[in-house]
């Protein structure tokens, strides 16, 4: 055995575009119960990745080093994405900056989060894999938040 998780469900045809999306998507959810911190900065990557793909699939030079910000908005401007896809790497760039820098993590955003990256991957494979109406089937949540990583307060969900 080589230790290799199984690709999730949700992720697992991203593989037609990049391998690097099915492991990080599969890391966010493999460290849902216990971290979400760890999940929104894995999601965060995710779209860091999932945008530089988008842009070279259209033939614009990707800068690895290019700030996300401005990858989403010259996608935006350009045409390449629409006012959904914006939102939604937005979100996943400010939820996964907010998780590492502030330590604002919980259970519910990252569970929020882990579907809207879903979302964008759904929408790569509907605009440049070989499927318009590719349709990835329902969303299979990850194993629910251990009792011991839920903070005061909070419910699992």
């Amino acid at each position: 055995m080589s230790g290799t998780p199984e690709p999730s469900p949700n992720f697992a045809y991203l593989a037609y575009h990049d391998a690097r999306l099915v492991a990080l998507g599969t890391q966010a959810e493999q460290h849902f119960g216990s971290d979400p911190t760890v999940t929104l900065f894995k999601l965060r990557q995710f779209g860091e990745v999932l945008a530089q793909r988008a842009a070279a699939k259209v033939g614009m030079f990707v800068d690895r080093e290019e700030r996300q910000l401005d990858l989403i908005n010259r996608l935006w401007e350009r045409n390449v994405i629409g006012a959904t896809q914006r939102s939604l790497f937005h979100d996943l760039r400010k939820a996964g900056n907010a998780a590492v820098h502030e330590g604002t993590a919980d259970h519910s955003e990252a569970l929020h989060q882990l579907k809207m990256a879903r979302e964008l991957g759904t929408w790569l494979q509907r605009t440049f894999g070989n499927n318009r109406k590719f349709d990835p089937g329902p969303f299979v949540p990850p194993a629910k938040p251990r009792r011991d990583s839920v903070p005061p307060g909070k419910v699992a969900e």
